[in-house]
């Protein structure tokens, strides 16, 4: 079985600052920084931040945009299996390998879903974060025979009584380190 979502909401900065090397410097032409016009950034740096930001006067995370251009994508194979045993007893089990990918899917609504570059869904496409890789489910109905064949009010009031389970074992969330500095040049 499998799904793919397209045109997912997520949340990023489109301000983010662009980052400086002296391979791909930023050059702002009506500004003069250290005598020279025009200004030449080489370096990403948190204090020149607002000058590398794409749409200056606005400082990088100043706002942010909520637009549908994320994707996911599900795929799993799904196994299931039941019977009805003599005397009441009903048994249902089901087991599930799947994995999801998308490039949002944190649970937060109001602040930016992507980490790292804002404006590249695909640095940070993963494991979704309700991955879960393996999960077994079983559970069981056992009609309790007590006063199903006596009749009258004690069976009407006393009979037709169930009990009933359901285990459910799964693994656990993907797990993403995370450097909180390190997105810091794009700030």
């Amino acid at each position: 079985m499998g799904s793919k979502g397209t045109r997912l909401r997520s949340t990023f900065d489109p301000d983010q600052a662009t980052l400086a090397t002296p391979q791909r410097p930023v050059v702002l032409p009506a500004v003069t920084c250290d005598g020279a016009t025009p200004c030449t950034i080489v370096d990403s740096t948190l204090e020149n931040a607002n000058a590398r930001a794409p749409l200056l006067p606005l400082a990088p995370a100043a706002f942010e945009s909520f637009a549908p251009n994320s994707d996911s994508h599900y795929h799993s194979l799904q196994l299931s299996l039941a019977h009805h045993y003599a005397k009441g007893l009903y048994w249902q089990t089901a087991y599930t390998y799947s994995k999801s990918i998308d490039d949002v899917s944190n649970a937060s609504v109001a602040f930016d879903t992507r980490f790292n570059d804002q404006n590249n869904p695909r640095a940070s496409r993963g494991l979704s974060d309700f991955d879960r890789r393996h999960r077994f489910v079983s559970s069981w109905v056992y009609e309790l025979p007590f006063f199903s064949h006596s009749g009258g009010l004690t069976q009407k009031t006393l009979g037709g009584w169930e009990a009933s389970g359901v285990v459910t074992l799964q693994s656990g969330s993907p797990f993403t380190p995370v450097d909180s500095a390190g997105g810091s040049a794009y700030a």
